[in-house]
């Protein structure tokens, strides 16, 4: 992983602040032993992080009262 070790970290730990792109998928699923199918999973859904919007188009389907601590929703 091409990657400083306390970004490292924090993409490991799913810690905010840190951009996660298809080289760092591919690095930790090969590291880790994932299968061809949960890589390609992971790479769609490192992929939607990065639409805009992304999680606020969630709250519809999130119960009410469901509060989500990120200062990335509006």
């Amino acid at each position: 992983m091409a990657r400083a070790r306390p970004t490292a970290h924090r993409i490991i730990n799913g810690l905010p602040s840190v951009r996660v792109k298809d080289h760092d998928v591919k690095s930790l699923a090969e590291l880790f032993g994932a299968d061809d199918e949960t890589t390609a999973t992971m790479l769609a859904l490192a992929a939607a992080t990065r639409v805009k919007g992304w999680l606020s188009r969630l709250r519809d389907v999130l119960p009410p009262g469901f509060e989500v601590s990120c200062p990335c929703l509006p």
